[in-house]
């Protein structure tokens, strides 16, 4: 289930053409004024796509690594028993050797928590479906199997307004959804 590969030719195409915004205004434009921090998952195709995206600076974060699927690494989904697959897309299935859900959550909302601490107006994370997927089940609550998979070189913004995190774009691609 999880590649090692580098972004594919649609990765890299929606990479070269984001679209979005976020609450305060580009992260391009907060990097250029040095009020910005991008961070990236430790796997080669996130620093990657850091790097497409003009973030050769990206630190390298290796809480936003994917969700270890143990035993399932490497196999087609269509391989896997569906109700497990099912049960694990929901949080509540871990594949043998897997790292289970509350533990995946925790581990990448603690990169959140450890970026509230820096003074920073935008934060670009450069991340997993799976690490979004935890974020927006850790920080605003719908569950996992309420939360659509996130798409490649997609676009997700929470705005973070008294403390409080707040859902501003979802699986937003160049392409428009």
């Amino acid at each position: 289930m999880e590649r090692r590969s580098p972004p594919s030719g649609t990765g890299r195409h929606d990479a070269h053409h984001p679209r979005g915004r976020s609450g305060t205004g580009s992260l391009a434009a907060h990097r250029t004024a040095g009020s910005g921090l991008a961070l990236t998952s430790d796997l080669q195709r996130a620093r990657r796509t850091a790097e497409i995206l003009g973030h050769t600076d990206a630190l390298p974060e290796p809480l936003l690594r994917e969700h270890s699927v143990g035993d399932w690494t490497g196999q087609q989904i269509e391989a896997l028993d569906p109700t497990q697959y099912q049960g694990w897309r929901a949080g509540t299935h871990s594949p043998q050797g897997g790292e289970p859900w509350e533990a995946f959550r925790a581990r990448v909302c603690d990169v959140v928590a450890g970026v509230e601490e820096v003074e920073t107006e935008a934060v670009l994370m450069v991340c997993h479906g799976g690490v979004i997927r935890a974020l927006l089940d850790g920080l605003i609550g719908p569950a996992p199997r309420r939360i659509l998979p996130v798409g490649p070189a997609s676009l997700t913004v929470l705005a973070f307004r008294g403390g409080q995190a707040k859902l501003e774009a979802l699986n937003v691609t160049p392409g428009g959804l």
